[in-house]
């Protein structure tokens, strides 16, 4: 029903992917995309910021969108970069924006209830592998090491656990022998 309106989606992620692409292509609509640090951020924090800025550099040169920020700035969306689950700020921010749902795609640690909890529809994840089988990171890596020639993909809720949420939807896919699904 065209009258309908679309739910507030607030996406957690790392970076551009094909995932958050896919997104901001569609008729999501985004609200906000809060960027969740990689594993470490903070005992590496010099040589992200040397890696941002030469980003940013080039991506002028080049007037292309090659990170999460400035993409986000050229499509008028919401943007914040999260270190921790206890950042200053970060409840509010949310709050501000208004999100319906939280979609979750590619994070570094758990969200805690306080946050995951906030919208109206809750929060679900979007984990590239089939659980319970690969939980928690780098799934794709572990699919690839035990030659999982059927993984499969999940959309599940998110609870207090890891990767244990309710799931709403699983597929599987078959992949070549000899083709990797990090390709």
């Amino acid at each position: 029903n065209e009258n309908k309106k679309q739910p507030n989606v607030l996406l957690i992620t790392q970076g551009l992917s094909f995932f958050t692409e896919y997104l901001l292509s569609s008729n999501c609509n985004i609200v906000g995309v809060l960027e969740s640090a990689p594993r470490g951020y903070i005992k590496k924090k010099f040589f992200y910021n040397v890696i941002f800025f030469f980003a940013i550099f080039f991506s002028r040169i080049l007037k292309r969108n090659i990170n999460l920020r400035s993409k986000l700035k050229s499509q008028n969306i919401s943007y914040r970069f999260m270190v921790s689950n206890e950042d200053p700020g970060l409840i509010e921010w949310i709050h501000s924006i208004k999100p319906d749902i939280i979609i979750v795609y590619s994070m570094s640690h758990l969200l805690k209830k306080k946050i995951y909890s906030i919208p109206k529809f809750g929060s679900i994840n979007f984990h590239p592998s089939w659980l319970p089988d690969y939980r928690g990171p780098n799934p794709n890596f572990w699919q690839t090491y035990n030659l999982e020639l059927n993984p499969g993909v999940t959309i599940h809720h998110i609870n207090e656990g890891e990767d244990t949420g309710d799931i709403i939807k699983q597929q599987r896919y078959k992949i070549p022998l000899g083709i990797s699904f990090l390709n």
